[in-house]
């Protein structure tokens, strides 16, 4: 009986050896595999983050474009305004009431949706009468 158990106790022992190296080969080989499946993640999320963010870039700079444009019309806006201001005071000593007609049209036809009413008209008001001829603290010009 002695003949028949080595060879039962050998090859239970050889299986046990086998499935232990397996097993710890196995598992080596699995973390390598999951160490290669999670770099190649990380590469495509940061590659998708690259394009991403070309993209936001992209529109970063349709947005600054806008500012600097609107920032430009604003500018010659303000110019205009300034001009009109001046235009404004020239009629006013001059009391001449056609052209503070015509300004009035100017300053109703700057005011647009694009600038709100307070910034157009800052030092702009005008008075709700036109200037008449013939003020008394008014002295007409004469060459």
């Amino acid at each position: 009986m002695s003949d028949a158990w080595i060879p039962l106790l050998s090859a239970l022992v050889s299986g046990v050896v086998v499935k232990v190296v397996d097993h710890t080969y196995l598992r080596r080989e699995r973390s390598f595999d999951d160490a290669v499946a999670i770099r190649q993640e990380l590469r495509d999320e940061v590659h998708g983050l690259h394009r991403e963010l070309k993209a936001l870039q992209q529109e970063l700079d349709g947005w600054k474009t806008r500012y600097y444009d609107l920032t430009s019309r604003y500018q010659g806006l303000l110019a205009e305004c300034q001009t009109l201001r001046a235009e404004l005071e020239e009629l006013r000593d001059h009391d001449d009431l056609r052209g503070y007609q015509q300004f009035q049209r100017a300053l109703s036809e700057l005011r647009s949706p694009h600038l709100a009413p307070e910034e157009v008209s800052h030092g702009l008001e005008a008075s709700p009468e036109p200037p008449t001829g013939g003020d008394a603290g008014v002295s007409p010009d004469v060459d």
